[in-house]
C-alpha cells in the first residue's frame, strides 16, 4: 500500500519517481496504524514532499510517525 501510494502521489503532483528505503519500509512495519489506511497515505504523502528524490529515508519516516503520534 504504501508503495502505491507514493507512485501515485508523485504522479499526481508532478514529483520525480520516489521508492522507500528498505530501512524506510521497516519503520513502517513497525508503527501499529491506529490511524489505519488514512494515516498511511497522509504519512507517504508528506514524506514525498519532505525527501529529496529518488529515496525516501528511514528518518523521514520515523519523524512523520511521531508528530502523527502527537
Amino acid at each position: 500500500l504504501a508503495e502505491n501510494f507514493l507512485t501515485a502521489f508523485c504522479q499526481e503532483n508532478g514529483l520525480a519517481e520516489m521508492e522507500l528505503s528498505p530501512e524506510a519500509l521497516e519503520e513502517l512495519t513497525k508503527h501499529d496504524w491506529p490511524g489505519n489506511v488514512r494515516e498511511l497515505r497522509n504519512i507517504i504523502h508528506r514524506c514525498a514532499v519532505l525527501s529529496e528524490p529518488p529515496l525516501i529515508q528511514a528518518d523521514v519516516v520515523r519523524e512523520q510517525i511521531e508528530e502523527s503520534d502527537d
